[in-house]
Formats: C-alpha cells, structure tokens, sequence
C-alpha cells in the first residue's frame, strides 16, 4: 500500500508550484512554465492513487468522485458570478459564463479570471475513463514488464495520433500523465504489493527508466524553447510545444516519484508532529484553495501590486487564498450534508411508500 503521508506532502508541494507559477506569471518570468509542472504532479498522483484500488461499481464510484469535484467548484463559480455581477459586469460573458457551467473550461475559453479551472475538465474525464484503464488492465501480471509497456507507449502514442487528427481536442499529455499514474501504481503497488524501492527490483528498474528518460529530454527541450539558433534539431521545432508537453509530464511524474521516495524514507524513520498538522490541513483545504487562489493573483482583481511591498503582496494573496479556500470546505460541507440529509428522506419515503 502507498504511504498516505507522503502522497498528502507531495500534494502540498504541488499546490504550492501552481500558486507560485500564477505569481511568477503575474510577474511575467519564465520560471512561471516550469513551476506550473505542479499540474502533472497532480494529475499523475490522481492517477497514482486509483491505480491502487478495485472500482466495485463503475457508476457509483464516479457520481462518489465527480460530487467531490463539482460542488465546491460550481459553489465557487456561483460566487464568482455574483461578484461579477457587483463589481465586473464587462467580465461576464455569455459563451464564457456556459463554457463554465457546462464544465468545458478545459476545451475552450471561460470566464477572466479563473482560466486555471480548465484543470476541473481534465480530471473529471480522467475519472471517467478510469474504469474503462481498469478494465483493460495490462499492468497485470500476467503481462510481463516489457508488455506492460510497450502496451502503455502504444496507447498513449495511438491517443496523441488521434489528437494529430483533430480526432479528440484534449491535451494528451495531460491525459498522459493520469494514465501513467494508474498503470505505474496498479503495476507496482497493487499488483507487486510494493514494500520499498530497496526491495523492489522491477520498481527500480521502472523509476530508473522514467529518470533516464526525463533527463535526456529535458536539456533538449530547453534548447529548443530558448537556445535554438535555426540549426541544430531544426526537423524538431515544428512538435517543438507537442515535446514541451511530454516533457512537462515526465518532469511531473519523475518529482512525484522523487518526492515520494524521499517522503516514504522519512516518514518510515519518525514521526513528525508539526508535519502531521499541515498534512492533515492540506488534505482537508487544498483542493479549495486551488479553486480561490488565482483570481487574487491574476486578472483585474489582483493583489500582486497593490503596494510596492513585494512580501507584503504575496502574503495578503496567500493569507485570502487560504481564508476563501477555508470558507469554501466549510460552505461546501454544508451544501453536502443537506444533499445526503435530502437523499435520506427521499429513501425514506419511497420506503414507507413501499
């Protein structure tokens, strides 16, 4: 089983690479494109996470994931909207205010502000096709390891020639990084019952390999984005942002796998208490503060230059980051209890009319 602790550290770390990306963009340094690789950390982890359990039933297990999901971001939307309506009337837009509502912020543009919910699209349709990568489980053992991935290279490059095809409009790395997730912890973990990477040849062999892979393509990327002279690698510049994309969700899934590693020795050793605290906060928060934090960085109403104090900026957003995302789980809390207080009595009644 994986070391919960860890996953919960690395989900902070990745919440913090997204806000400072959103301040690194607000700043306008290109730091900001790399930092933003907090994305692939977490759609790679998202994947990680479902790769070690067994989906009983299908619907049930995505209404469970997909409520999680929307109430607090259609609580926050609502709120958005509101606010507009008070104090941004030229922010609302007809195709922007349905893109969001229908959850296709990931496929087109919504509304100012809050461009970073595309994310929400993404993960709802990695929830989807989770039990469709269940199904079609070829991280089982009865696969052998050069199988398992040869079979997972062909139906991610099989996806990314569908994209080339105007086929489906969804970033495939993105996907990617999902897929990767699930198969790597449904290989290694749920299958392998994983007990340490000292222990675990076939799981070395796996990181090593993803290490190797994000090192050397890393450099040439970096080339290309910013050292390309028109002529060494010139046949790659026209997949030049394609390459970007990959690069970003090899970079995402080797930190989760570096992080984790480093967090699973530490956490085996002893026990940190102040840790502990924070973990327990970020799972609880963090999801909410994502949703709150950008519109304080980002856009019309942002906070990065109210004064010429740089630190006091970034604290002022951090501070109302953390204050809206608490309020958020708490409004989202109660929004939930009355649904399941409704679902009871509508099950109630269907049995006393029964």
């Amino acid at each position: 089983m994986f070391n919960s602790k860890a996953v919960s550290s690395i989900r902070l770390i990745a919440l913090s690479m997204i806000v400072t990306c959103h301040i690194f963009q607000g700043e306008d340094m290109v730091l900001a494109w790399w930092f933003n690789v907090g994305v692939q950390i977490f759609l790679f982890m998202s994947g990680f996470l479902f790769g070690t359990k067994n989906i009983d039933n299908a619907a049930i297990w995505i209404k469970k994931r997909i409520t999680r999901i929307i109430v607090p971001y259609y609580i926050f939307l609502a709120i958005v909207i509101v606010f507009y309506l008070v104090f941004a009337k030229n922010l609302l837009t007809v195709s922007g205010l349905l893109t969001n509502l229908l959850l296709l912020q990931g496929f087109g543009t919504g509304l100012a502000g809050i461009e970073h919910l595309w994310f929400i699209s993404y993960i709802l349709m990695c929830y989807l096709i989770t039990p469709i990568l269940q199904a079609v489980d070829f991280a089982n053992p009865k696969n052998t390891k050069w199988k398992y991935i040869i079979k997972l290279i062909l139906l991610l490059a099989a996806l990314q020639i569908l994209n080339l095809a105007s086929v489906i409009n969804v970033s495939i790395p993105n996907i990617g990084a999902y897929i990767i997730g699930y198969y790597f912890s449904r290989r290694h973990f749920y299958y392998e019952k994983y007990q340490g990477l000292a222990q675990s040849g076939s799981m070395r062999r796996s990181v090593i390999g993803i290490f190797t892979a994000c090192i050397l393509t890393t450099p040439l990327v970096v080339y290309l984005t910013y050292f390309y002279n028109g002529s060494l690698f010139s046949f790659l510049m026209p997949y030049k942002d394609g390459l970007f994309a990959w690069n970003h969700t090899l970079l995402g899934v080797t930190l989760f796998l570096a992080m984790y590693f480093l967090f699973d020795c530490l956490y085996c050793k002893k026990t940190y208490k102040p840790l502990d605290h924070i973990i327990r906060w970020s799972d609880r928060y963090s999801y909410h503060v994502y949703l709150t934090h950008q519109i304080f960085i980002l856009g019309q109403f942002s906070l990065l230059f109210i004064t010429a104090n740089k630190f006091f900026n970034i604290t002022i957003i951090l501070l109302c980051a953390i204050l809206t995302g608490i309020i958020l789980q708490k409004l989202n809390r109660l929004v939930l209890n009355k649904l399941e207080q409704h679902h009871q009595k509508s099950n109630s009644s269907a049995q006393k009319i029964c």
